[in-house]
């Protein structure tokens, strides 16, 4: 899967910005928690509702860092499962780490409640 950066959806721009604000916790962080997150959801994620239109945008390197194999890996293995063509892994990819911004922002208010949420 060939990619260099991600721009973001508005919304999940938005919960972005809003944890990174209340928690201090760089964006790439929060976006790996999410798309965990929207990786245990057993409903795919539909790609369209997902727009490039959001002011932030993520280098792959800072986004997923020395752990891009793993993170890829588990998107293979999710797509392979549902039947997703390689082709469309990318579009997943977005949908998952955006659904997974708009999640985490859905569930935490605070560093402690986000402590909890990963220690469960």
């Amino acid at each position: 899967m060939k990619f260099n950066r991600i721009r973001f959806s508005k919304e999940a721009s938005e919960a972005l910005n809003k944890m990174k604000g209340r928690m201090g916790l760089n964006w790439n962080i929060l976006c790996r928690i999410g798309f965990c997150i929207s990786l245990n959801d057993q409903v795919e994620p539909d790609p369209a509702d997902y727009k490039t239109d959001g002011d932030i945008e993520i280098d792959r390197k800072i986004l997923i860092g020395n752990e891009d194999e793993l993170y890829v890996a588990l998107l293979r293995q999710r797509c392979v499962t549902a039947g997703i063509p390689e082709d469309k892994h990318f579009d997943y990819f977005k949908a998952h780490m955006n659904r997974g911004a708009i999640l985490l922002s859905k569930r935490i208010g605070s560093i402690k409640e986000l402590a909890q949420l990963i220690t469960v």
